[in-house]
């Protein structure tokens, strides 16, 4: 899976997307597509944010729509995103669910806070 994108927590606004491979127990590949942020339910940083301003652990929640190169898009998917960086940690085991599928992991997840003036 691969994923950029933006989110504000004060608009609700977000725009993000990505790509996703599925494979079977052999690793061979049976579907690939791509994703698309449709509606943001929240953003939780974990205690302390990160350990340089603008990196930070947290949760992310919002709903995609998957489109299959197969043809298939399916709407309204759950997703969360779960990024812990050594010492700020959320609680929860680091990683990407979408619908009831849940990959682990998460050392390549990062979010960077921007603030405006």
């Amino acid at each position: 899976m691969t994923a950029a994108g933006t989110f504000n927590t004060v608009t609700g606004d977000i725009l993000a997307r990505g790509s996703f491979t599925i494979v079977d127990f052999r690793g061979r590949v049976i579907d690939r597509g791509t994703w698309k942020a449709t509606e943001f339910f929240g953003f939780r940083q974990a205690a302390g944010g990160g350990p340089i301003p603008g990196e930070q652990s947290g949760v992310l929640d919002m709903d995609v729509t998957l489109s299959s190169n197969g043809g298939d898009t399916t709407f309204d998917v759950p997703m969360r995103v779960v990024c812990n960086i050594p010492g700020f940690d959320t609680e929860e085991p680091a990683g990407t669910t979408v619908g009831d599928f849940t990959v682990t992991g998460g050392e390549f997840t990062q979010f960077n806070l921007h603030q405006g003036p």
